[in-house]
């Protein structure tokens, strides 16, 4: 301390000197270590400040997990990264893995893409922190764990490590063709991968092995419920959360055309082939970008994102010499998962799906303009073998035409449909027969940003498919475009941003998310015992524990 710093210190009552000193310790690095060892050699990390209370912490990107799985490893099982010698740069993302840019119009990212990223607020390998994966959402076939929309400033508030990854997606992550040839799930193993390496490394940053949790909203919740399922990664994670996204919804279920669907990519790229072998040779030797270019020429966007009608899922690969799934997903999830388990939804899932103009084609054919699956559920789920699009309608609807005045029962339908049903379904199972806690949630807020309002121009009231995640991660790409953080000190946005981030970040240290009432988060957290009539957390400026009726009790009536 300087002596003018100190004269002006001596002035001070000494209560009044603790609290600036402690106020200045705030924005003291406690990112002192940026250069650590993990077993493929040695890393040099960045110091970064964060957005949410201007502290430091050490942010180590772009590390490679798998070996790049180009030429011969296309469509392969993810093998470990090789060692580096000297230091490795770990101060910028690695590449996306392949996929088609909406915004750019054009193919991005490169296949050498396996790489995750961590962020701790100290590197220290004494400390035993918790660890919390998170997998991003993008329907299978976009995404990654940059910080475009996974920025990690509001988790570096909490004594945590982060860690986020980058899998394969789309044909290089789930092709298949139901075989030895092509079984699918690389980009399952992907993360199980991530996993394993997080277990062998992440003590050098200051995480637990022993305490990981892994969560993602949308394809990232799937994701995190497929591995609380999956033998595979049993194990090698502690905790799982998933947000409006479980295995058993529609388009995360095994795709019914998985086989014709890669005939259709030979045949658009020139080479209408049906053995499955000479496929997998052919296409081991096209150039990724094309077959990135002919995927998206599958389903057209509005259509994809209507009905979720993602070409590519996880799936079963019982063929496969090392399977991620061998057997039944309903049957797994029936049983309940191997972790405990939060899991939850937002009260308007529907507003992100719905797409405006096209009431006459939802009245004259239902059916065409939803998931094919979304019937198939009611038929065999709950034995409504009488079950039809129009009978579906006739729950919402009525007798009534779907109309512009009437469209929010459309939102409804569709939320429920692809998201909130079998958000119950794994809810009711995890009760009757899982053996592991369950918290259940319904984010109702909507008054913060909005991913899916903001693409689709909607002012429906109610908060849409994603919603809470501007409260979770700073998204650097909206920001560029606003020129302004979503989320301002001392804003509503603030604050429950704090309560996400604290219940969350209990979840992963204890297994409780808020297990007794504080100035933050006013209400205890109880964990789900009725199947059918659900305590859930609703989460809110207003937050309460409250029953939510369960969409099975639809079905079984």
């Amino acid at each position: 301390m300087k002596r003018s710093e100190s004269s002006f210190y001596n002035f001070l009552p000494l209560a009044v000197v603790l609290l600036l000193l402690l106020e200045q310790s705030r924005w003291v690095s406690s990112c002192d270590t940026t250069q650590i060892n993990v077993a493929g050699g040695k890393l040099e990390g960045v110091s970064q400040k964060s957005i949410a209370d201007g502290s430091d912490y050490c942010a180590f990107k772009g590390i490679p997990y798998g070996k790049p799985p180009v030429g011969e490893l296309r469509f392969r099982d993810p093998l470990p990264a090789e060692p580096w010698q000297g230091v490795r740069d770990a101060k910028s993302y690695g590449p996306q893995c392949p996929q088609f840019c909406m915004m750019k119009q054009q193919v991005v990212g490169e296949e050498d893409c396996l790489y995750l990223n961590v962020f701790t607020k100290k590197a220290d390998p004494s400390l035993k922190r918790p660890v919390m994966m998170a997998v991003y959402f993008g329907g299978f076939i976009f995404g990654s764990g940059d910080d475009s929309f996974y920025g990690p400033d509001y988790f570096m508030r909490k004594d945590v490590v982060l860690v986020t990854v980058n899998y394969r997606q789309g044909a290089f992550g789930f092709l298949n063709l139901k075989d030895k040839h092509a079984p699918g799930n690389q980009g399952m193993k992907d993360l199980v991968l991530a996993l394993k390496w997080i277990r062998e490394n992440i003590a050098a940053f200051g995480g637990d092995p022993g305490s990981v949790t892994v969560f993602g909203q949308s394809a990232g919740g799937a994701v995190a419920h497929y591995l609380a399922i999956s033998p595979m990664s049993k194990g090698l994670l502690h905790k799982a959360i998933a947000q409006s996204g479980v295995a058993i919804n529609p388009w995360a279920l095994p795709h019914p055309r998985a086989a014709e669907i890669v005939y259709e990519i030979c045949e658009k790229l020139g080479n209408p082939i049906k053995d499955h072998a000479q496929i997998m040779d052919f296409l081991r030797t096209v150039d990724y970008k094309k077959i990135i270019d002919v995927q998206r020429q599958l389903v057209p966007y509005p259509q994809m994102a209507q009905m979720a009608a993602f070409p590519f899922s996880p799936n079963i690969d019982a063929e496969s010499d090392n399977p991620f799934f061998p057997d039944c997903i309903i049957k797994r999830s029936t049983a309940g998962a191997h972790v405990p388990l939060m899991i939850g939804h937002t009260n308007r899932e529907g507003i992100s799906f719905y797409r405006l103009g096209n009431y006459e084609d939802f009245n004259k054919d239902i059916e065409s303009q939803i998931h094919p699956y979304v019937v198939m559920v009611p038929k065999h789920m709950y034995g409504l073998a009488d079950m039809s699009g129009e009978k579906l309608k006739s729950f919402y609807f009525g007798n009534d035409k779907i109309t512009a005045e009437n469209q929010d029962k459309l939102i409804d339908l569709l939320g429920d449909a692809y998201i909130t049903e079998g958000v119950h379904r794994v809810v009711n199972w995890q009760v009757t027969n899982g053996k592991l806690p369950t918290y259940f949630y319904r984010y109702d807020y909507d008054k913060g940003f909005s991913l899916s309002k903001m693409e689709l121009k909607s002012s429906a009231k109610g908060a849409a498919h994603g919603d809470e995640l501007s409260q979770q991660f700073r998204m650097n790409m909206i920001e560029k475009f606003t020129g302004a953080p979503l989320i301002k000190d001392g804003s509503i946005d603030f604050k429950m941003m704090e309560r996400i981030i604290e219940m969350w970040v209990n979840f992963a240290t204890t297994g409780e998310p808020n297990p007794t009432k504080t100035d933050l988060v006013p209400v205890a957290w109880e964990p789900v015992k009725d199947g059918k009539n659900f305590e859930a957390l609703i989460i809110d400026e207003d937050m309460k524990m409250d029953k939510v009726n369960s969409l099975l009790n639809r079905y079984s009536t």
